[in-house]
Order: structure tokens, then sequence, then C-alpha cells
């Protein structure tokens, strides 16, 4: 099993000033209750030696293991720790009474592997027996524990010995529900690198298939782990998107939409319906299990958007514009672009638009460019300019956002009355660009 760590930002801060002398001694005076485990490794850091110290404490009460950690570097010479180093406090993990009294008779490293200056902490095996029973269904046990302090993750085999994953967030001082996915029939290791809570929950796992080496899954604002992107062991890897695939053998650069293939995907992207083995093994395989009823896109250059049927024209718009069909009036088709959140909408003729699949067959014609004296011949460098973004409202003057133009999908899909053009930021938000602040660059270039 791989166990790969990640050096990582501990985020719950407490102040630490003590005496160097003797480690163990002085944290034990500070927490009477629980036991106290020290690592110190001595190294020649740039500014001289130094002693990497690792502390670990734990304590079992009340049904639970309670776990604390810390690191921190002490320079030769010094004789306090620095206000600025973190404890990381870990909500309680359930344990059995018999698994209680083993742990409670144990120094923290003598059953936690790793140490606290990676992404994760795991119980090691032989003592997982009684652990996170929350994690389980009947009849099974872990074969696998990943600690952070916001997230459990694991895996677990059932009597038959199919694997399946677990993993619960953390919820202030408590773990919520468990996602379980359905048994599998393939060993499951966990990617400790790529794997936490925070923001963005996501989680990366390896397989024992031949056909995939490397899954890793997201968590939505709904709640739901979903499929994020597979790693094929034979082709490229593809990623999947609420609405759409991206198939990484396509060059996408910031500029175009046509490495992305558009649809709904269903259900089987689900952590808690999954089958691994089932899994497309190439984006276009993933790529024909979208359901692609209700998209549309613009079928040519020029197509105008406009605030009503046969009314005023707000912009227009180059080849594969992709948005979502709101409804049909008399011929016309109210295209919703970007996320409903965003709330942009216009009316288009339907003979302007391919519809579901069809979307597949139009060749994306959004112009390339760089910011104002770009070098065209040289994206990358020109990749690291700042490029502000303005609000569809034509008396807006200053930007809402400025990014870095390569490190965001930022489309030129149209232009609007006012020679502006209307952008479109990963696939989600729509915003203004006057035109004098970009530099378009033709195909042959």
């Amino acid at each position: 099993m791989k166990r790969l760590m990640l050096v990582w930002v501990m985020i719950l801060c407490v102040s630490l000033g003590v005496a160097s002398a003797d480690w163990t001694d002085t944290w034990a005076e500070g927490f009477p209750d629980w036991t106290v485990d020290v690592h110190a490794r001595a190294y020649q850091g740039q500014e001289g030696s130094c002693t990497l110290y690792e502390i670990m404490m734990t304590r079992v009460e009340d049904g639970a293991l309670w776990i604390r950690s810390v690191r921190f570097d002490l320079p030769e010479g010094q004789e306090t720790v620095q206000d600025d180093a973190e404890w990381v406090v870990y909500p309680p993990i359930p344990v059995s009474k018999v698994a209680a009294e083993r742990l409670s008779a144990l120094k923290p490293y003598a059953f936690i592997a790793g140490s606290v200056d990676v992404s994760a902490i795991r119980i090691k095996d032989e003592y997982l027996p009684g652990i996170a029973a929350n994690l389980l269904r009947d009849g099974e046990t872990l074969e696998y524990l990943m600690i952070r302090d916001d997230m459990l993750a694991a895996v677990a085999i059932d009597a038959e010995g199919s694997h399946s994953l677990r993993v619960s967030l953390a919820e202030g001082q408590t773990w919520g529900e468990p996602v379980m996915s359905p048994p599998q029939q393939t060993g499951i290791d966990i990617n400790e690198i790529h794997s936490g809570g925070g923001d963005d929950p996501y989680l990366e796992v390896f397989t024992e298939l031949d056909d995939y080496y490397e899954i890793s899954f997201s968590h939505d604002d709904q709640g739901i782990w979903d499929l994020r992107e597979v790693q094929c062991a034979e082709g490229v890897p593809y990623q999947l998107t609420g609405r759409c695939v991206i198939d990484y053998d396509v060059l996408e650069w910031p500029f175009s939409n046509k490495a992305r293939h558009y649809g709904y995907p269903a259900d089987w992207i689900r952590l808690d319906q999954i089958d691994f083995r089932s899994l497309p093994t190439s984006s276009e395989f993933a790529a024909a299990m979208l359901e692609t009823d209700g998209f549309v896109c613009t079928a040519r250059d020029g197509v105008p958007l406009c605030d009503a049927p046969d009314g005023e024209v707000i912009a227009e718009l180059y080849a594969r514009c992709v948005g979502v069909e709101l409804e049909r009036q008399n011929g016309w088709v109210h295209m919703q672009i970007g996320d409903p959140e965003c709330a942009f909408a216009g009316w288009i003729r339907e003979e302007d638009l391919a519809f579901g699949a069809d979307i597949e067959n139009v060749p994306c014609r959004f112009p390339d460019y760089v910011p104002a004296g770009g070098d065209p011949e040289h994206l990358y460098m020109s990749s690291w300019t700042e490029l502000p973004l303005y609000s569809l409202e034509s008396h807006d003057t200053e930007p809402v956002v400025s990014i870095m133009y390569y490190m965001d999908s930022l489309y030129l899909i149209g232009r609007m009355p006012d020679g502006r053009y209307l952008v479109l930021l990963n696939d989600q938000t729509l915003y203004a660009i006057p035109a004098e602040l970009v530099e378009t660059i033709d195909a042959e270039e």
C-alpha cells in the first residue's frame, strides 16, 4: 500500500512559549490527562543547525480517541519556541472499550504512523480493530484509516473480501455522516497527498484494476461526492465537471472549449453509487455516457443574442458558445450561458443553434488572444499578465476581479454592441473586457 505524505499548513493555532530542556516532561505538565510523545531530529538548515520537534498527544476518554499534534523547528541556541507554532486538533474518533484499553497503554507514535509535518496521519494496521466504527457497516472491518483535522478517509473490507471507500468530513468537533461506496472488486489505496477537506474537499485513490490507476473525487455544494478525474492506464486522463467531460488529450489553453464534451453526467459518477470496473476508460467513452438533452450552442460566428424574441441585440456570439435551453417560443430559444447564479440569458433563433449531441460537430471559433502588450510567440511568458474583468454594465469602470489569464479558462465568446468582448470565466461566470485590453491572434500564428 502506498503511504504518501505531504507537508501541510496546520490551521488551529495555540501559542507556544516553553523552554527546550526536556520536552516530554514539559508537555506532560501542561496536559496531565494526555499521553505525550516527542520526536526530535537534528539537521543542518540554511541558517545553521536546527532541531525539528514533532509532538503528538493522545487521550482516550468517553469512548473516543483525542489527538493533538504540533511541529516546529528550534534553531541552535534558541531556548523558546516561536509563538507561531501551531497545534492541529482532531475531532474525537470513536473507539470500542477494548480498543480504548489497548491504546491507553501506548505512546502515540506506537500506534500512529506518519508525523505531524505531513498532510495526514494514519492508524497502524494492527491497531485498527475497534476504531472509527462510525465508518463501518455490519460485518466489515477497517483495512486502512487516514485522519486529518477535517477528514476521515478509510478503506473497509467485508466478509467476501470486497473493498469499499469511506469518507467523513469534520463538522466542528464531530464527524459528519460518512459517505460509503458500494463494495468494489478491487483493492483500493488512498493517496494521502491529494486527499483533504477544507473549502474544496477532495479524495484521490489508487486501484488494482488494469484499466485505471488513479481516480479522484470532489465534494460539491450539495454535499455529494462526485467523480472528478480518471487517470487511465492506457491513453490520456479525463476530468468531469457538473456539465462536461474535459479531454486532456486536447490542448485547450485558456481560449477554447474544444476539449470539452458537454452534457450532464449521470449517477454513475457518484461515490455512493460508483462501480470502478464500469468506469469509462477514455474521454470518448465518458462523453458518450453524458445526458446531452437541454444543451445548445451557437452553430456559426456572428449569432445575435437578443434580450427578447425579435428584440434588441445584446451581443453577437462566436461559434460553439454553449448554454442550456430554458424555453422555446415561436422559433426562438431562450439560452442560459454559464451558471444559473450569474443570471445571464438571451434569445437566439433556432436555426442559429446546434442541439444536444450535435454540439460535438461544431468547431469552436473563439478568438485566441494575449493580454495587450503580450507576445504571441511566447504565450507562456504572456500568461502571467494580470487581466482585469469588468461587469457587464457599460457604465462600470472598475474591474470586478483580476486574474492570471493562463491559470483559468477565459473564453472570448462574443462582442457587445459597445465593442467590449463578452467573456466566460471557467465556463461559469460572465464578464466584459474592453477590446483594447487584449490582442487577438490569427489561427496561423
